[in-house]
């Protein structure tokens, strides 16, 4: 298990015991373990998980779990522990999704709901399996955790899948919901022509013009029709359907939203993804996936814990003699104050700014920003009331990233401001926003946590002597945490043919035995290896280079024939 094979497993604990003497076993003492531990497991693997959850749910009221079944069959499973559930309170205003693929033997799709914590790292809310990639089944998996946490998410990412697409529609029907940026613009080179992209600036001026997050509506329209005119895409449909589709992943639709640019893309759920393959593979049972997945989720935790110590505990550099800097570093988490540091710094540095309106109620400022590498001369304005202090500016970094933007650093450093107004510190972004007894291991699982308590005690000290007193089946409940169901009415799923499942097992509806490939793959694939000239003849050549060229060859006896006669 955590995708460590019996033999590693063996030399890993041959270099923590200090030798092959004093391991316990030889590495088919391993392998003949973890075959025991498959056995013990067998048909009763998606009941074994259910109960499992079942008596955490006893043991933790604050624990969330659901399971939907169909003849006996599992092809659902939704789960969310104390810990989600407040990182979704506090940071649950932006949320991704993304499915993914061989974690398990059963091929279900691993679906974990992932947004972004105090320290800027993603951060889990919940997790699902499910057996089928379909409306139905998202339109579940979606209740069940909207049911689990008691609100909608202000923004919602996901890619173009058909069917997560309609059942995020549908179910989180509250939020925005918008299309990841990346997952369109690598289908470009497919859609568009390759002269195109590859002689003409099309693809440079694409890319800033749909990233540009200060473009308005309006703006963004006239200029991409200008570039449709410019380069004759007029006919293209891809094109056009992705303009049709812009208020779902062009920002220019979402600048006003707040948090709007915390995420752009899925890469943030597909980082996690990658991260907990880490500790998972393909040929794992669903008790073995789990006992993965909460591996991940400690390691997750402990380092947002690390992060939380180390900004508590040690004192950031300051880089001004501002007030307002110090103010900051007090405030916010170290990674988040490292760029409000940078406004501030910054802020100095801006450029001029003026009083250019002044009235009972508010004043406004102008604050010329100048561009060092471009050279530009940008005009932004800042509104502050006199009032209730409150101020805004025309940037709008605040709605955007939830802190505050160096011109209005530059206009409170004007009015000797020496704290930032609270209105606008963040909540998401304070210290110590999570309360401290989530880090208490025994409040996330049951009275003992055996992950990491009976792991090195009780498993591995049973290789290889096979002492009769110890007893595997106890061995194997307290490593799993799972309990021996008296009756089995639930079983793991079959036929599974997902697109992306990869392998399946036999009786499986893919047997082609590899994941199913999308259309910039095939495009990639087909691709013929590009031509290459000879560094010597010069010729455009694909079947030979300088090292076999006939030409060389031939000059190279001509000389030494001519070397002979001289």
């Amino acid at each position: 298990m955590n995708n460590i094979g019996a033999t590693k497993a063996h030399r890993l604990r041959a270099a923590l015991k200090g030798g092959y003497d004093k391991v316990r076993g030889t590495v088919t003492d391993f392998k003949n373990w973890k075959a025991k531990l498959n056995m013990f497991i067998g048909d009763r693997d998606a009941q074994m998980v259910v109960d499992k959850f079942r008596n955490r749910k006893v043991s933790l009221p604050e624990f969330s779990f659901d399971y939907k079944c169909d003849n006996n069959e599992l092809i659902g499973l939704f789960w969310a522990d104390e810990t989600m559930k407040c990182n979704y309170k506090e940071f649950g205003d932006v949320m991704c999704f993304d499915a993914t693929y061989k974690t398990n033997k059963y091929c279900m799709v691993f679906v974990p709901f992932t947004g972004i914590d105090n320290h800027n790292r993603c951060v889990t809310f919940g997790a699902g399996l499910l057996k089928n990639e379909n409306i139905e089944s998202y339109s579940w998996l979606f209740n069940v955790f909207l049911k689990s946490h008691n609100r909608q998410p202000r923004l919602v990412l996901t890619d173009q899948d058909p069917a997560m697409f309609e059942a995020v529609k549908t179910v989180i029907n509250e939020s925005q919901h918008r299309l990841c940026m990346w997952h369109i613009m690598k289908k470009l080179p497919l859609k568009v022509c390759s002269d195109l992209l590859n002689n003409t600036d099309l693809r440079k001026r694409l890319h800033k013009l749909m990233w540009n997050v200060f473009l308005e509506p309006e703006e963004f329209e006239n200029r991409w029709m200008a570039l449709f005119k410019e380069f004759q895409l007029e006919d293209n449909n891809w094109l056009s359907d992705m303009f049709q589709l812009r208020q779902s992943w062009i920002p220019a639709y979402f600048n006003h939203l707040p948090m709007c640019c915390l995420m752009k893309t899925t890469s943030r759920s597909e980082s996690f993804n990658a991260f907990f393959k880490v500790f998972s593979n393909k040929s794992n049972t669903l008790v073995q996936f789990m006992f993965c997945f909460e591996t991940a989720m400690e390691k997750q935790r402990h380092a947002q814990g690390a992060l939380d110590d180390h900004t508590s505990r040690t004192t950031a550099r300051m880089i001004s003699p501002l007030e307002i800097e110090r103010f900051a570093a007090n405030v916010y988490t170290r990674s988040i104050f490292f760029k409000v540091q940078k406004e501030i710094y910054k802020g100095g540095w801006v450029g001029s700014q003026q009083l250019v309106q002044s009235d009972d109620a508010n004043e406004v400022y102008q604050v010329n920003h100048s561009l060092i590498v471009s050279k530009a001369h940008l005009k932004y304005k800042v509104i502050r009331n006199k009032d209730d202090g409150s101020i805004t500016c025309s940037c709008n970094l605040f709605g955007r990233h939830g802190y505050l933007c160096r011109h209005i650093f530059c206009v409170l450093r004007s009015k000797n401001v020496d704290v930032i107004p609270d209105q606008y510190i963040m909540r998401r972004w304070r210290r110590n926003v999570l309360p401290r007894h989530l880090s208490d291991k025994q409040h996330r699982y049951l009275n003992k946590h055996p992950q990491v308590n009976k792991l090195s005690e009780s498993t591995l000290s049973t290789l290889p002597r096979a002492d009769p007193v110890v007893d595997d089946e106890q061995v194997f409940m307290d490593l799993l945490g799972v309990t021996v169901p008296e009756k089995c009415d639930l079983f793991a799923p079959k036929d599974i043919n997902n697109k992306g499942s990869g392998s399946n097992p036999k009786g499986s509806g893919n047997n082609s035995g590899k994941r199913y490939a999308d259309p910039g793959e095939k495009h990639v694939n087909k691709r013929k290896r590009q031509m290459r000239n000879c560094a010597y003849c010069k010729e455009v050549q694909d079947n030979h280079d300088i090292q076999n060229c006939e030409i060389k060859k031939r000059d190279e006896d001509e000389a030494r024939a001519a070397a002979k006669r001289a």
